[in-house]
């Protein structure tokens, strides 16, 4: 089993004094100097380090940081670049407030959650490597095949989940793209070989002739599905006002109501697709009815209050961009694109609206 080792590179005294309060771990200060080759470490470690740091390294040191579970402390003047740079490289980074304990706390349950990640991954490789070099009875075997297999199961809704808002992340919803168009392309095939066409269909084609040999409501669903991105509106200012940690409740809120009955189906996909955006694949049906549960939920997001540290009281709004499935398109990536178009409309002309992306008119209406 892999040693639970946390690397602690960071100038700051009191999260350094923080990080070595976590009990179960065995920690290692270092404080590297400029010029000199960065060590390889040991499977299992987790490492937390600043971003100043991170960013002073050599290619080949940034290298080695990455290669094993990494966090980077970083202060809420982040560059945008970075931030972009940091999300698109699937970079783990946490604004540190040191003179404040919940922010202190959050910290300490975020390296907890990289580190079981890490111990995990970490046994899950030494059990496969020792699968070959050892010879075990066959009770031995099962129990550690349950076990692997209990790990892979761990592993699997780790890699998939954002722990935030216990929605999907980013990679897994691109995941459930690929599969609902693909089942979508197979229902549009299905329609069109129950129609009038069907002699002369042998199997599934990317094209839009088969899109109108469907009659009826069924074609409103069978076939389609919908995407929708919701982004907070002026989430920034609840940061720069507030404070992260009551930026961090209004994302778990959201998170909360979308999974929350009566806003979606059970059927619907819900994930967090980066800082305060967030996506829906609605399937199985079309953009005009997707339109109708997004703003379900912008008057249900409308509704909510939240309350500061200090006592202030506060409300949100969010603005929703839609757009349908097109067989033609390759890519789901101009299914998002066109959704977005959308929501940068909504966010140009009020804010706090739904938008579909018209694909008859390559427009957009409210």
């Amino acid at each position: 089993m892999a040693v639970r080792q946390l690397i602690i590179v960071c100038r700051d005294r009191e999260v350094r004094s923080t990080l070595c309060s976590l009990s179960d771990f065995t920690q290692v200060i270092l404080d590297p100097v400029p010029g000199l080759s960065w060590p390889v470490f040991e499977s299992g470690s987790c490492i937390v380090m600043d971003g100043e740091i991170f960013e002073a390294l050599p290619e080949p040191g940034k290298h080695s940081v990455r290669s094993q579970p990494l966090l980077l402390l970083v202060n809420a003047s982040l560059p945008e670049a970075a931030d972009i740079f940091y999300r698109e490289a699937d970079i783990r980074f946490f604004c540190c407030e040191p003179n404040n304990p919940f922010n202190q706390e959050n910290l300490l349950s975020m390296v907890r959650c990289i580190a079981d990640l890490a111990t995990m991954t970490a046994r899950l490789n030494s059990y496969i490597s020792d699968s070959f070099r050892n010879i075990v009875d066959s009770d031995l075997l099962e129990r550690q095949k349950v076990e692997l297999e209990e790990l892979n199961a761990k592993l699997r809704v780790i890699s998939r989940i954002d722990p935030l808002t216990n929605l999907l992340n980013r990679r897994a919803l691109l995941e459930a793209f690929d599969q609902e168009k693909r089942r979508a392309i197979q229902h549009c095939w299905c329609l069109r070989q129950s129609g009038p066409a069907a002699e002369d269909a042998s199997e599934p084609l990317l094209e839009t002739d088969f899109l109108h040999a469907a009659k009826g409501n069924i074609a409103d669903h069978l076939g389609n599905f919908a995407c929708m991105i919701i982004d907070i509106d002026f989430f920034k200012r609840v940061n720069d006002t507030y404070g992260h940690l009551t930026g961090d409740k209004v994302l778990r809120s959201i998170g909360e109501l979308l999974n929350r009955e009566g806003i979606f189906r059970n059927s619907d996909i819900k994930g967090r697709f980066g800082g305060e955006e967030f996506i829906v694949i609605q399937t199985e049906t079309n953009a005009e009815n997707s339109m109708v549960s997004a703003t379900r939920l912008r008057e249900a997001v409308r509704e909510l209050c939240f309350k500061s540290d200090d006592g202030r009281s506060f409300s949100i709004t969010i603005s929703v961009g839609v757009a349908q499935f097109l067989p033609e398109e390759l890519s789901c990536d101009e299914m998002v694109k066109r959704a977005d178009v959308a929501l940068y409309w909504a966010k140009e002309h009020g804010r706090n609206q739904v938008c579909l992306y018209d694909n008859s008119c390559q427009g957009v209406r409210a």
